[in-house]
């Protein structure tokens, strides 16, 4: 008879114990969940509104604000009071020489007549005295400021460089003339005459030059040439006096008293014929 091993004897009786040991426990009964927990109180909302404001808050009042009283829009040289323009035309059936004709609302002058299709002044006879003809546009009225221009050019007669012709600047009745003239040998002088009435009685020496220039402005010879002149109010108050001719500001007289006078042609010097056409001029003041 063969021995038993003892340790194996120890291991199957271990086995056997554990077996018995798990067969005889009694199940435990299953747990249930826990439940939910509660929530806490939230806490009371948090009073969000605004301050009243205080008094270094408050917004001051508003205020009263006092705009400028509209001042007078200065409309000189934009808006015209008064337009004229002449074009000089002769009567129907007249033809284009009409020397007992004269031009309606100028004032008669002794050598003036429509002609050529201007109003053609001279030529008149030798003689010393400066101003030849002078003829008023009476449809111009008595301007202060205002713009005029015409066409000039020699016609028939001499053609000596210091005899001109132009613009009467303005002529206030029984004080002062202004003229501007221009002269084949491209001069331009502005003068004064302060004898009255008459100033073609007077010789070149009662004249006053109150300014000028020579200027290539001005076409020499016989060519025709557009002469103007724009009178202008200074901040002073006088009238500024600035001298056109073919585009070009050629000369300015300023500090002129602000007179109402007439305007008009000029033709200075003795045999000189002047043709003129093409007049404008516009009021301001």
């Amino acid at each position: 008879m063969t021995p038993r091993n003892p340790l194996g004897i120890l291991a199957i009786l271990f086995v056997l114990t554990a077996a018995c040991s798990t067969l005889g426990r009694t199940p435990e009964a299953p747990t249930s969940p826990p439940g939910p927990t509660s929530l806490p109180t939230p806490p009371p909302p948090t009073d969000t509104s605004l301050p009243p404001p205080t008094a270094a808050q408050s917004l001051p009042p508003p205020s009263s604000v006092t705009l400028p009283a509209p001042q007078p829009t200065d409309t000189q040289g934009t808006i015209p009071t008064l337009v004229v323009h002449d074009d000089f035309y002769l009567p129907p059936g007249v033809g284009n020489d009409c020397a007992e004709c004269f031009p309606e609302f100028w004032s008669d002058c002794l050598y003036c007549s429509l002609r050529y299709g201007g109003f053609v002044f001279g030529p008149s006879p030798v003689s010393d005295v400066f101003v030849q003809e002078i003829s008023i546009c009476g449809a111009c009225g008595l301007p202060i400021t205002y713009r005029m221009s015409v066409d000039a050019a020699y016609g028939e007669g001499e053609n000596e460089p210091e005899r001109g012709f132009g613009l009467l600047l303005r002529f206030v009745e029984e004080n002062y003339f202004l003229i501007v003239e221009i002269s084949p040998s491209q001069s331009i002088d502005v003068w004064r005459f302060d004898a009255g009435n008459e100033p073609w009685l007077a010789s070149l020496d009662a004249w006053e030059w109150l300014g000028g220039a020579m200027s290539d402005a001005v076409n020499p010879g016989r060519g025709p040439n557009r002469v103007g002149a724009v009178a202008t109010r200074s901040q002073a108050g006088t009238v500024d006096i600035s001298i056109t001719v073919n585009g070009t500001t050629a000369v300015t007289v300023a500090g002129q008293p602000a007179d109402r006078g007439w305007v008009g042609l000029a033709g200075l010097d003795h045999s000189l014929e002047v043709i003129f056409d093409n007049f404008e001029f516009e009021a301001f003041e």
